[in-house]
């Protein structure tokens, strides 16, 4: 699957304990967008433990698309500016109907705001249990 990404975007809420880099189709938020999610609270670095290898909740970042979520699943990230090509782990692509385990996205955006978004996308997929962190290349 290919997109341009006409939106992207980081949040460091310490309201609602929230770390996101985010991206869109539309500058509105509107068509396929990504969000990648962890809580601000977290310790850092992970110092849980999972009881089995599905206990992902609260030991993982999730992945969020239209509705449905994934904890943990992202493979790998292979930036260069301007483009990314995420992979996914084929179950989780399909919870998220992304049609396919490999996004290509063009991002639409200044060097800063893919700056911005880099560093908070290294932030929130590093966290968690080893097994879910993803292979970061140009990040």
């Amino acid at each position: 699957m290919r997109i341009t990404a006409h939106a992207v975007g980081v949040d460091d809420d310490e309201y609602d304990d929230v770390l996101e880099a985010g991206f869109a189709e539309g500058e509105d938020g509107s068509g396929l967008a990504v969000a990648f999610q962890r809580a601000r609270s977290a310790p850092t670095p992970w110092q849980g433990v999972l009881r089995d290898e599905d206990d992902l909740f609260d030991n993982t970042y999730c992945i969020v698309v239209g509705g449905a979520t994934v904890y943990g699943g992202l493979l790998s990230v292979e930036f260069t500016a301007p483009t990314a090509r995420f992979r996914f782990a084929p179950e989780d692509a399909a919870i998220l109907r992304l049609g396919d385990s490999v996004l290509d996205v063009t991002f639409d955006a200044s060097p800063e705001e893919l700056a911005e978004f880099t560093t908070m996308l290294r932030r929130v997929v590093t966290w968690g249990a080893p097994s879910q962190i993803p292979r970061l290349t140009g990040l």
